[in-house]
């Protein structure tokens, strides 16, 4: 067992072992399996918060900040390097994932885009479509596109690794899509945080 008081995202990462990041902190957590856990200082300040945290096509651990238009970069030995954006992203940024172009893929939800940015910390912005929408989850589909939910809009969003926006509206009203994922089926399944259903899209 290992202390983390403000414990959020896991993943697993490109070492194996599993990595936590503090939602309300300034730190991410190596959890080891027999060694408890490592603790990695986070340099830009509590107003940063961490948000989520995925494992990088180029081996190491990447994570978004809920404030400050940060993007972080670690290595498995606790080695951070920080991007900033703020100057692109203004607002709240919302999950974190690995794309099928080896490129990391976040929901800007403040600001209403969808940011690509390359292992070399390179950032690409691409507008929804219907303004106000708050892209919120994202996921890789097994279709090579990445999904992701429109909180606001009570829409499913596809995008295209050369960022083509595609948006398919939910039928329950006000539904809230939440968080997204790939299932086993070859679908894509959402949690709808208003509507009190779980959902399902074919890509």
């Amino acid at each position: 067992m290992f202390s983390a008081p403000n414990a959020g995202e896991v993943a697993v990462g490109p070492d194996n072992n599993l990595w936590v990041a503090e939602f309300n902190g300034t730190k991410s957590a190596d959890v080891y399996s027999t060694a408890g856990a490592l603790l990695h200082s986070y340099p830009t300040g509590s107003a940063n918060q961490l948000e989520s945290i995925t494992a990088g096509s180029d081996g190491n651990l990447w994570m978004d900040t809920f404030s400050g238009g940060n993007v972080v970069k670690m290595t498995t030995t606790g080695t951070p390097t920080t991007y900033n954006f703020v100057a692109s992203i203004t607002n709240t940024m919302r999950q974190i994932t690995k794309g099928p172009d080896g490129n990391l893929w976040a929901c800007c939800e403040g600001d209403n885009k969808i940011a690509r940015i390359t292992p070399s910390g390179a950032l690409t912005l691409f507008t929804v479509p219907t303004a106000g929408a708050g892209p919120y989850g994202i996921a890789a589909g097994p279709d090579g596109n990445l999904w992701f939910t429109e909180i606001n809009a009570g829409k499913i969003g596809r995008i295209t690794t050369t960022g083509l926006i595609r948006e398919f509206t939910i039928p329950t009203a006000n539904s809230g899509p939440f968080f997204i994922a790939a299932g086993p089926d070859g679908n894509m399944w959402f949690s709808e945080s208003n509507g009190n259903k779980i959902g399902k899209i074919h890509p």
